[in-house]
């Protein structure tokens, strides 16, 4: 068994060293290739990438910037390992991973193999576990169909809770299944949700999944200034094809209910992204914003197919806004919630 661990990189220059590092002095009894994909840094991040390959065995690819998922997916094309796990450069693996990962593959030989980690702070705040909320275990045939695939999506009080999670650094994918699934996003320059987009499209063609014990085996370090963490322009227009292309790869009726959820979760997390993180837009470009989202007809449809009586304030709120076309409702909840930010930040800075 040898395993191709692919490292997408842009503007990584501050981590590059620790994060090989910490992987080269890892021990380990199998055959590791690592692939390291420069997404057109700016800083001098190639330079480092270019002294550190002088140290240690890894493949160096340098392209344009073509975005994460466009340099995974390059890394992985030319990987040769039987099995492909994608690192990130701000990240480490504990010891354990190749251990209970090689293990895993020798008795189970699965398509993937899904797990836990932790998040680590740059201050000194606790560790927290991020955990598989499933049962552990092998699934087969129709079991990923009923108890992973589900659980893939959001719950239904739509705040984004999954009991899987979507990352792509908590999951090993067979190199053959990865790429025949993934060929109709090679192309794509997907800003959000590229993880679902990868991990659903995998898990919906495997045979075998192996789900292990929440053990830590990734230590992923939250950065404040990732795109998660701040204003995403065309945040909807991208999240509103992610759900297009999911419903895409499956006609089953509980898959595509499950699909509305997300598609609803998205148009919240939309709305939250207008009025809740700072931004130079004016009101006035807030509410051509959400006017776009109140005209998307499926987000409509997938609404009438949520029970909006099982989701809790305020997103029961939102989304009966936006399926009643309230435009006023939205913009004096979203003004509000700006100002409850500025209220809570002057209170913690103060």
């Amino acid at each position: 068994m040898s395993l191709s661990i692919v490292i997408a990189v842009r503007n990584g220059a501050n981590y590059v060293e620790s994060c090989l590092y910490s992987l080269f002095s890892l021990k380990t009894n199998i055959d590791i290739e690592v692939i390291i994909v420069n997404d057109g840094s700016t800083d001098n991040t190639l330079k480092i990438l270019k002294e550190e390959a002088a140290k240690y065995p890894i493949v160096l690819l340098d392209i344009d910037s073509i975005g994460a998922l466009g340099a995974r997916l390059k890394g992985a094309s030319v990987a040769t390992g039987d099995y492909i796990y994608f690192l990130d450069i701000d990240d480490t693996l504990s010891p354990d991973f190749f251990i209970d990962i090689p293990n895993e593959i020798a008795s189970n030989s699965p398509d993937i193999i899904l797990f836990g980690a932790v998040r680590v702070f740059h201050d000194k705040r606790k560790p927290v576990l991020l955990k598989n909320d499933i049962d552990c275990g092998v699934y087969e045939g129709s079991e990923i169909d009923q108890k992973i695939v589900p659980n893939l999506f959001c719950t239904h009080d739509l705040y984004g809770k999954r009991k899987i999670m979507t990352t792509l650094w908590s999951k090993v994918f067979k190199r053959e299944l990865l790429l025949e699934s993934t060929r109709s996003l090679k192309d794509r320059r997907i800003v959000i949700g590229e993880d679902l987009a990868v991990s659903v499209s995998v898990i919906l063609k495997s045979r075998k999944i192996s789900i292990l014990p929440n053990n830590p085996y990734y230590n992923y370090l939250t950065n404040p200034n990732s795109l998660m963490n701040n204003y995403k322009k065309n945040i909807y227009q991208e999240t509103a094809w992610l759900c297009d292309y999911l419903e895409s790869l499956y006609d089953s009726p509980s898959y595509l209910s499950e699909v509305c959820y997300e598609r609803a979760f998205f148009a919240i997390s939309a709305f939250y992204n207008e009025f809740f993180y700072k931004s130079n837009r004016t009101l006035k470009e807030k509410r051509k914003a959400i006017m776009e989202i109140l005209e998307d007809r499926k987000l409509k449809d997938s609404i009438r197919k949520i029970n909006l009586d099982e989701v809790k304030f305020p997103n029961s709120y939102i989304l009966k806004s936006i399926s009643n076309d309230r435009i006023r409702s939205l913009m004096s909840l979203g003004i509000f919630i700006s100002c409850f930010r500025l209220i809570i930040a002057k209170f913690v800075l103060s």
